[in-house]
């Protein structure tokens, strides 16, 4: 008798992301074959901020570089794309599809302003590195302590 095993680590995986779409949007958009403006899915990003920068790295393997746009608005950068299907549609039989496909966004906010000028990107071995450097009045600045006699 045939057994269809489960990896528990996947279910995990799975009811990872059904929790970030069902906080992530509307319970109407949920239900839909398509999120908003025909998202489909929702690639992962790390954000962090040093002393001169915030980056922002998304997992977006096998795109190219001219498949990506990214915009910046005021407190906000908008990056956008589409990652096709691995397969003529129609034409293969699909056993398991795992990999997400389609049109995919992410908006981000930022807590603080931003160079806008001095924005750059980088698009290697599928993580896309995105520099946004702080503008200049809102780096820390160190204030020395003196010693009053």
């Amino acid at each position: 008798m045939p057994t269809d095993r489960s990896d528990p680590f996947q279910e995990l995986v799975k009811l990872r992301e059904l929790f970030y779409e069902l906080f992530g949007r509307s319970f109407s958009e949920h239900f839909s074959d398509e999120g908003p403006a025909g998202i489909q899915w929702s690639p992962l990003v790390d954000i962090y901020q040093t002393e001169e920068e915030i980056e922002i790295l998304m997992e977006i393997p096998g795109l190219e570089r001219d498949d990506i746009q990214i915009e910046f608005l005021g407190s906000r950068v908008i990056i956008k794309g589409e990652r096709g299907m691995p397969f003529p549609e129609g034409q293969a039989s699909v056993h398991r599809l795992e990999r997400q496909h389609g049109h995919f966004e992410r908006v981000i906010d930022l807590p603080i302003a931003i160079e806008a000028s001095e924005i750059s990107a980088e698009y290697t071995a599928g993580v896309l590195a995105v520099k946004l450097p702080m503008h200049s009045n809102k780096k820390p600045r160190k204030i020395p302590v003196e010693n009053k006699k």
